[in-house]
């Protein structure tokens, strides 16, 4: 594998580990993916009002393009951000990712009902492209492919001087707690 398809590979096992925690066993898989649904703890309900409608404009621009795609991560609290950490999902821990701030998320592109699990696949650079022209700033930039982002004029450091002090983002709009429930 690259280490663009183990990046993909890790969102996919960050979903299942976010979204699904509970009921994930060797016998049991969560339900297929309809393409253009978000899993339902990834709401786009609980990002920042800006990245909100900046990520809303990302997804009608990939189903402009013709582009499948599910959004699998977006607000998480400190607790799920440095469990991935701990997994060695992610490298970064606490309040250093964006998703902790509700400025990020993540979307897997599909082909054929099916994720695209690798990151190099041409899909993931066109979805970068698309990011950067609605203002984004895609994961693609630093190795990541699925993960995209909006927080204009302000850095990491700025919202996050201690990783070890990461106060949770109080979620808004939250669905009930079925996992795996897929809403358009």
């Amino acid at each position: 594998m690259t280490p663009r398809a183990v990046l993909v590979a890790g969102a996919v096992t960050a979903a299942v580990l976010l979204l699904w925690p509970k009921r994930a066993t060797a016998q049991s898989k969560p339900p297929p993916p309809r393409p253009g649904t978000t899993a339902s703890r990834a709401t786009l309900d609980t990002l920042t009002d800006d990245t909100r409608a900046k990520a809303r404009e990302l997804l009608a621009r990939f189903r402009e393009e013709g582009i499948d795609h599910v959004v699998v991560s977006t607000l998480r609290t400190c607790a799920e951000q440095n469990r991935l950490h701990e997994r060695g999902i992610t490298p970064v821990r606490g309040c250093r990712s964006w998703h902790t701030h509700g400025r990020a998320i993540d979307v897997l592109a599909m082909r054929d009902g099916k994720l695209v699990h690798d990151g190099d696949d041409p899909v993931y650079e066109r979805m970068a492209d698309i990011a950067r022209q609605v203002g984004m700033k895609p994961g693609a930039d630093f190795r990541d492919p699925v993960h995209f982002e909006y927080h204009p004029n302000l850095t990491i450091q700025q919202v996050c001087p201690d990783p070890d002090a990461c106060v949770d983002v109080e979620p808004v709009g939250l669905l009930p707690d079925d996992p795996f429930l897929l809403y358009e």
